[in-house]
């Protein structure tokens, strides 16, 4: 999950809190200025559960956090994670309140809000005692333009996905040329 539009006001502390409402973080990675050590305005978080990316998005995405809104987007690949996950809680829907037909996007949504009603009113409350001192801030206000920020969320995204694949095919590296120094050593 691409998380932008954090305010220099907010720690990383708190912006992992908030994001652990959502559900069990495995990863939070909030960048930082190489030059001035400052934390920047946005960060990459993972979740152990789709459901706490669902949450997220549905919870955190426009959500105001001292002056600014936050902007929280997910890769292609979470989304059919979410998709995936969605079904599975439309069919487990269905058998629990014993339906002949499975629930309609509309009923889906409103099911799965219920079930998070305590998740969300948690992340509201935080955020009001956070925003306190703030001027409600109004949609449009933020200084860049949303097809601005959809394309740097989008290459965030796609810069950290590679980053990963990376790390993964660095780490295939070390993993052959270990065993192949095993093999000289046989030898």
């Amino acid at each position: 999950v691409y998380v932008d539009r954090i305010s220099a006001e907010v720690s990383d502390d708190f912006v992992r809190q908030v994001l652990e409402k959502c559900g069990k973080v495995s990863k939070w990675n909030r960048a930082a200025d190489p030059n001035t050590s400052k934390l920047t305005s946005f960060g990459f978080c993972d979740f152990e559960e789709p459901q706490a990316v669902w949450r997220a998005l549905e919870f955190l995405h426009e959500k105001q956090l001292c002056e600014k809104k936050l902007l929280v987007k997910c890769e292609e690949k979470a989304k059919q994670t979410i998709d995936a996950w969605k079904e599975t809680r439309r069919e487990e829907i269905q058998k629990s309140k014993s339906l002949e037909a499975k629930p309609s996007d509309a009923e889906l949504l409103e099911e799965l809000q219920k079930e998070s009603e305590s998740v969300a009113k948690s992340i509201a409350t935080m955020l009001e005692t956070k925003n306190k001192d703030f001027p409600e801030v109004k949609d449009g206000e933020d200084a860049k333009t949303k097809e601005e920020e959809e394309k740097a969320a989008k290459e965030a995204l796609e810069k950290e996905k590679q980053n990963k694949e990376a790390a993964q095919a660095e780490k295939k590296e070390e993993k052959e040329k270990e065993k192949e120094e095993e093999k000289e050593k046989e030898k």
